[in-house]
């Protein structure tokens, strides 16, 4: 009778055992594998959001009257490490259908138009400084939000068309998609020149200012870089590429709190997985010990039937490897199921296209990792009375 056959008799014989070997492999792989798959599932996460914690480098330009032309925005998205640039570009306009605000008596009735690529990040909006009151943020290249009191002394209503045109004489129609407030309109003094004053800033994109000043430049560009570990490095690139130029300044404030609470939370995940695998190993190193220890009569039987010590070692080991083989494909069924209801119970996960999924990688590491502890433990808890003589463990069996 060959060693298998042996392990397949045995086990049967012996159900109960079997039966509690096999849940204890079952419980630390369902441990180990649903572990692992928060584990992958928040790093997986934790990248994108690194990708989007809003880690930026700042160009102001120390001339605005020139500031930067369109070929400079394609030296800047050449540079590694670049995601997306969001420009800042500003315009004077002469009244036409709009009156300003009448501020200083000797400044000129001018309206400063300020753009950028997306209003909602970088622009006083972005920071509260600025609020919408009624109606939403440009997001076209002819649209415009205005101050509440301008459009009140002006008579304009909401989606009405405006003309505005330039100091050169070019004039764009915008239709008016908001109005703002400040908070701070009747404080300014009468000092403030016209162009100054809080109601005669107009808020558009950065296209619309391209129609309406007839040139594709800009004063500040905000670069925002696809990984915020290397934002130092981008801003000393873009620092020599424009020195003299513009002012560089960098900010990751969120990546750091972000890069604070990822390290916890790896920290914590990689501990519990740990502390699974260990506490695993020694309650299986322990119940295959005392199994062992029960089977000296056996061993002693087969040993004095001829039957070498390797084969004996083979058939206690396929029996430890077909029940972790059946525990770990049953795990697997179960974590799968257990998942979904898991992720549904995770803030982090909610929101987020990211679901808790087992990895097919993982999975294969941790079989072979397992099928490597189980040998081991086994190796372990039978190498005592391999070591001994025949008569030694014929005296064991008689005592």
């Amino acid at each position: 009778m060959n060693c298998f056959v042996r392990a397949s008799k045995y086990l049967y014989r012996k159900k109960q055992k079997a039966i509690l070997l096999l849940l204890l492999f079952l419980v630390i792989n369902v441990m180990v594998s649903g572990t692992l798959a928060i584990r992958i599932s928040f790093l997986r996460l934790a990248e994108e959001l690194q990708k989007n914690s809003e880690g930026k480098v700042m160009l102001e330009s120390l001339d605005r009257q020139s500031g930067f032309e369109e070929h400079n925005l394609q030296e800047i998205i050449a540079i590694d490490n670049i995601n997306w640039i969001n420009r800042i570009s500003e315009t004077r306009c002469l009244p036409s259908q709009l009156f300003p605000v009448a501020g200083n008596e000797e400044s000129e009735d001018l309206f400063d138009v300020h753009g950028y690529d997306e209003l909602e990040k970088d622009s006083p909006f972005a920071e509260h400084i600025y609020r919408i009151v009624e109606g939403n943020l440009p997001q076209s290249r002819d649209e415009i939000v205005i101050n509440k009191y301008l459009a009140e002394k002006n008579g304009i209503q909401m989606g009405e068309k405006i003309l505005l045109q330039s100091v050169e004489g070019q004039t764009v129609e915008a239709a008016v998609t908001g109005f703002f407030l400040v908070g701070g309109e009747e404080r300014q003094t009468d000092n403030v020149a016209t162009v100054n004053r809080i109601e005669n800033q107009l808020y558009a994109t950065t296209d619309f200012v391209y129609m309406l000043s007839g040139e594709k430049d800009f004063i500040n560009a905000v670069v925002y870089v696809n990984n915020p570990e290397q934002i130092e490095d981008t801003a000393d690139i873009l620092a020599e590429m424009y020195e003299g130029r513009a002012v560089i300044s960098a900010k990751d404030n969120t990546f750091q709190k972000l890069n604070m609470t990822i390290g916890q939370t790896e920290r914590i995940t990689f501990l519990i997985l740990l502390l699974t695998i260990l506490v695993g190993c020694a309650v299986a190193g322990l119940l295959l010990a005392m199994w062992t220890r029960g089977r000296k009569k056996e061993i002693a039987v087969l040993i004095s039937l001829g039957v070498p010590k390797g084969n004996i070692f083979l058939q206690m080991l396929s029996e430890e490897l077909f029940l972790y083989g059946l525990a770990f494909i049953g795990a697997q069924v179960i974590t799968v199921l257990l998942l979904p209801v898991v992720g549904g119970r995770m803030e982090y996960l909610q929101e987020n296209s990211f679901m808790l999924q087992l990895s097919p990688s993982g999975m294969i590491v941790s079989l072979c990792a397992g099928l490597a502890g189980v040998m081991i433990l086994t190796g372990i808890s039978v190498f005592p009375y391999m070591k001994k003589q025949v008569k030694e463990v014929l005296s064991e069996m008689e005592g």
